[in-house]
């Protein structure tokens, strides 16, 4: 079981990976909302903070790096 604390503007996304069914919960105005999931294996859960920092960091991680030229140039 996984429990979360989100406050207010922050979400989780929920994919089922067998039907790609993706389900986003979203916190809206208020106190913070502990939220406790038990879900099988094969649901991924992601905060989505984590979503766009991982994104956000992967096309740094993209123009950071040398272009090289194929072997058959």
């Amino acid at each position: 079981m996984l429990v979360v604390t989100l406050r207010s503007g922050e979400a989780v996304r929920l994919t089922d990976r067998r039907t790609n069914e993706i389900t986003r919960l979203v916190v809206g105005s208020g106190g913070p909302v502990r939220l406790a999931i038990d879900a099988p294996g094969d649901v991924h859960i992601l905060r989505e903070e984590l979503l766009a920092r991982d994104s956000r960091d992967a096309s740094q991680h993209d123009a950071a790096r040398p272009r090289m030229a194929p072997d058959n140039w």
